[in-house]
């Protein structure tokens, strides 16, 4: 598998743009991973257009905003089937008490873009978190084995360098292509538009 930055070059003219929290999760299905997260299960929801929909509804009756809707696929992977988790301007990716849970017994990468273009990225093995970063930052990096990936991270075009020269441009678009490098997943805009989503509602943690 040979992914790379330039593989994601849909990303920023895409919707999620105005922020996302993707995650990826192996020997799971939708419906377990909601199970997983404590989620309340919703309707399902055909592509990307139904499931922007009802999180307008959501935004609109939630006027506390603290929920986060989440949308759950089934997709193809190493290994067999992943789950594909897709929740629009959301968190759910950063918090411990739903990605370990998620990342028990398998592998789970999230990846997390703000509208204000702050980002984050984890990878968790077996409920603990290997690798974690911000991806406009690589050169520091946390978690049980921070430098393990850093050969990936290079060749999928993050500059990895620590000083004023480094470029500050495509960062998103290679954290996609290392989560297709962990997962197997290549997320595609087809996939993500067309996608069967299992929806859930999910109470945001106590800080």
């Amino acid at each position: 598998m040979t992914a790379g930055s330039t593989d994601y070059s849909w990303v920023p003219r895409s919707v999620l743009a105005e922020g996302h929290c993707l995650t990826l999760a192996s020997e799971l299905s939708p419906d377990e991973f909601l199970s997983r997260i404590g989620a309340e299960p919703q309707d399902q929801f055909n592509g990307m257009s139904e499931l922007w929909d009802r999180w307008i509804e959501l935004l609109d009756e939630d006027v506390t905003f603290d929920n986060m809707f989440i949308g759950a696929a089934t997709v193809s992977g190493d290994g067999g089937d992943w789950v594909f988790a897709v929740e629009i301007c959301g968190t759910h990716g950063v918090y411990s008490e739903f990605m370990e849970p998620v990342s028990t017994g398998g592998r789970a990468v999230t990846h997390l873009r703000t509208g204000a273009a702050k980002d984050y990225f984890a990878w968790w093995e077996n409920g603990e978190v290997m690798t974690r970063f911000e991806p406009l930052f690589p050169y520091s990096r946390r978690g049980k084995t921070p430098d393990a990936l850093v050969d990936l991270m290079a060749e999928v075009g993050f500059d990895l360098r620590d000083d004023a020269d480094r470029s500050y441009e495509t960062h998103t678009e290679a954290a996609f292509a290392l989560a297709e490098r962990l997962s197997g997943v290549q997320i595609t805009k087809d996939l993500m538009e067309h996608a069967l989503y299992w929806g859930g509602i999910v109470e945001i943690p106590d800080p």
